[in-house]
């Protein structure tokens, strides 16, 4: 449902309502009497999901944050997709490259970084620099760059540990 063009950019209230307004719509047997869209939304989380409307609209809201990444969307693709959209702003801060394929790296990587929470992240030479149309060494430069350094997004330094050379899938807390 998350992939849905009209609920995907849409927050959780948003999109609970937009699904209300849709089960509100649908016909039920027997006649209703609810004056408001939100009354008719409850009679039909009952009668064509067997549930509860408060028990439907709290698992609702609760889980929808919990979707990072659409369905079908690989999380790489989410990640570009994101920094597409909404780029970091650098202003000022001092980057262990100044290049804007490095700052799009690093968008990326931050957007990678939200998708998969508190879990580190995959940002495999060959893939990444096919889709940021460089060489996967320029993508080992960046990723050492990235991780030896502060990052502008939090201010706090990588968690990676130096420990000899990073190999082509490496998992990089970024």
């Amino acid at each position: 449902m998350k992939a849905h063009p009209a609920l995907k950019d849409g927050s959780a209230d948003q999109a609970l309502a937009r699904v209300e307004r849709a089960i509100a719509a649908w016909p039920v047997s027997g006649r209703v009497r609810a004056p408001t869209v939100a009354r008719k939304a409850a009679v039909q989380w009952a009668h064509y999901f067997g549930v509860d409307a408060e028990d439907a609209r709290v698992e609702f809201l609760s889980n929808w944050d919990r979707v990072r990444c659409l369905p079908g969307y690989a999380p790489l693709d989410y990640a570009i997709e994101q920094a597409e959209k909404r780029p970091i702003e650098f202003g000022g801060v001092g980057l262990a490259a100044d290049t804007d394929g490095y700052k799009r790296f690093l968008t990326i990587a931050g957007w990678l970084q939200v998708a998969a929470g508190n879990r580190n992240i995959l940002l495999p030479c060959e893939l990444v620099g096919a889709r940021l149309n460089v060489t996967p060494m320029t993508v080992s430069r960046y990723r050492e760059w990235a991780s030896y350094r502060r990052l502008p997004a939090t201010g706090k330094g990588a968690h990676l540990q130096p420990q000899g050379a990073l190999g082509r899938g490496d998992r990089v807390p970024v």
